[in-house]
């Protein structure tokens, strides 16, 4: 695998969190292709100490009264629960990365077995340029609360692990812009 110096160089000289933009991105799964404006330099665990703490202050009677899937308040404690465990058990247990950091901060890394690059960080913005297919899903009302509560608890499910294979049209970060052919190679 050869490395791409200029794009090690401008992940490892960006000090904190920085900007990227992904554009064309193709989604393997569904077909859809979206531009995103990507926050890179965000820790997954303090932003997982955030929602923990965010998740506290969330009582079942906020769920239930704000929550159109939510009816009583046996599920929304019962989900809440759920919530805040899971949380606690991701943040005292971070699983083993099967990732090789390419950059200094770990935001680019790369799967040597998948031989792929793959991007993380916080998805700020998402527009989609082409619909894809998504499945119908039916979802159980547990399930769609939890999804409820999630989605305000500080933006954890907004952090994101994008792979990059010839799968979107240009990356650009720190001013430079980068494409597929240049962007990846073995």
């Amino acid at each position: 695998m050869k490395h791409f110096p200029s794009v090690i160089r401008a992940f490892n000289q960006s000090k904190g969190g920085r900007f990227a933009w992904l554009y064309g991105h193709e989604s393997m799964k569904t077909g859809e292709i979206t531009d995103r404006q990507i926050q890179v330099g965000f820790s997954y665990l303090d932003l997982l100490g955030r929602a923990i703490e965010v998740a506290s202050t969330i009582d079942a009677a906020t769920v239930v009264a704000n929550c159109p899937d939510c009816d009583d308040i046996e599920t929304a404690t019962k989900v809440l629960t759920k919530v805040r465990a899971s949380y606690a058990n991701r943040h005292a247990n971070p699983k083993e990365s099967p990732y090789e950091k390419v950059d200094a901060s770990g935001n680019l890394l790369f799967h040597k077995e998948a031989k792929a690059f793959y991007l993380k960080g916080l998805q700020v913005r998402r527009r989609v340029v082409v619909p894809g297919v998504h499945k119908p899903v039916q979802s159980r009302k547990e399930t769609l609360v939890k999804r409820w509560i999630e989605r305000h608890c500080d933006r954890i499910t907004d952090y994101r692990t994008f792979k990059l294979t010839n799968n979107f049209d240009s990356f650009v970060f720190n001013g430079k812009i980068y494409r597929p052919p240049v962007f990846m190679s073995e």
